[in-house]
């Protein structure tokens, strides 16, 4: 009886060191997945401009590479290359984890999400870093498509997808010069913005649009709630502060917009 347990232990022993080694030899690697981000970026509009920029991924299978944008086409696509090591010339680069890679590859979060912040001084899984002369530009929409898969692309928002920036799990949508768009959730409990009696002070408009539950809210001193179907518009320069007192989760979108967003 011993002989026949130890047996059975050892076989499932095995069988599981086998599923693991299957699942290590099978799992994507660093390179092959920043190679399916280059070819669907061949088909993007966003690939007609000239550029290089650099990915530096620590962790796991650490390395440094570098993706040429040629702005021209080929064969029916646009010419863009990537090549082992680091830009000549200045420009910027990404910079992740291998983990943080898997996550944005397998959907789990987005390229923009990563990369939020409340403060410029926050510390994001993925960030931009700017060589020595580079020629600075908004490179949030470049970020959007080069780490956005697909045609027409699509954003996904859920709890799990999400990061917290200014308190509350949120999942950015996209980002331009002038224009921001998010989606946040606010379980029981939490608040959103700087904390109670620490608001918010922006100097561009915002839209607060409920999807789901309600969330009250001090806006320039005045103490309301709001429910979902409903959208607050809050001017420039307007302190404001949000949380949910309720046991269904408050969702919303979030629109910034104008000078400054």
């Amino acid at each position: 009886m011993r002989s026949a347990i130890i047996y059975l232990v050892s076989g499932l022993l095995v069988g599981l060191l086998g599923i693991q080694a299957f699942a290590q030899k099978n799992e994507k690697t660093v390179q092959s997945i920043l190679e399916s981000y280059v070819e669907d970026f061949r088909s993007d509009a966003a690939a007609a401009t000239a550029r290089v920029f650099g990915i530096r991924i620590t962790g796991k299978d650490r390395g440094e590479w570098r993706v040429k944008v040629a702005g021209s086409k080929g064969s029916g696509k646009w010419d863009v290359k990537l090549e082992k090591g680091m830009p000549k010339q200045p420009t910027f680069v990404y910079s992740l984890s291998s983990s943080t890679l898997r996550e944005i590859d397998g959907g789990r979060i987005n390229g923009l999400t990563v990369q939020g912040k409340a403060f410029s001084s926050d510390i994001t899984p993925m960030a931009i870093n700017w060589m020595p002369g580079s020629e600075k530009f908004d490179v949030n929409p470049f970020s959007f498509h080069f780490w956005t898969r697909g045609f027409p692309e699509r954003v996904q928002f859920r709890s799990g997808g999400t990061r917290v920036v200014h308190n509350a799990p949120l999942g950015v949508f996209y980002y331009q010069k002038g224009f921001r768009s998010a989606w946040a959730l606010l379980q029981k409990g939490q608040a959103a913005n700087n904390g109670p009696g620490n608001p918010l002070i922006a100097p561009f408009p915002t839209m607060v649009i409920i999807t789901a539950g309600s969330a009250k809210g001090i806006v320039k001193g005045k103490t309301l709630t709001v429910n979902a179907g409903e959208m607050i518009f809050i001017p420039p320069m307007t302190p404001h502060e949000w949380w949910n007192e309720n046991e269904e989760p408050t969702e919303a979108i979030l629109l910034f917009f104008g000078k400054g967003a």
